[in-house]
């Protein structure tokens, strides 16, 4: 498969993107600190699902459940790489409590 701007593919990529752009880190008001982990792949395997679970809600209260366009978003979002996002959090997250 081919890499998009260095991400899995483009729906990977554009899941930061708006989170990065949006205050708050973004619609799904996520903060790397509410994650407990006892290690970093702990943490990542947390947050990757934290980030799907709370995608999943934000397009459900956007757009209702019982809709044509919500089937085919939830289709689309298997696309998503959420493990790759969490790593991209990981690494932002464990330099910052290092520093």
């Amino acid at each position: 498969m081919e890499k998009y701007n260095g991400w899995t593919n483009k729906a990977t990529w554009l899941v930061p993107l708006w989170i990065d752009n949006v205050s708050e880190l973004g619609f799904l008001g996520f903060y790397p600190e509410d994650i407990v982990a006892e290690s970093r792949e702990e943490w990542i395997y947390s947050a990757a699902s934290n980030f799907e679970d709370r995608f999943n809600d934000y397009v459900a209260e956007q757009i209702g459940t019982a809709s044509l366009i919500f089937d085919l978003l939830r289709i689309a979002m298997h696309e998503i790489n959420w493990y790759e996002i969490a790593e991209h959090y990981a690494e932002q997250f464990y330099e910052e409590k290092a520093a």
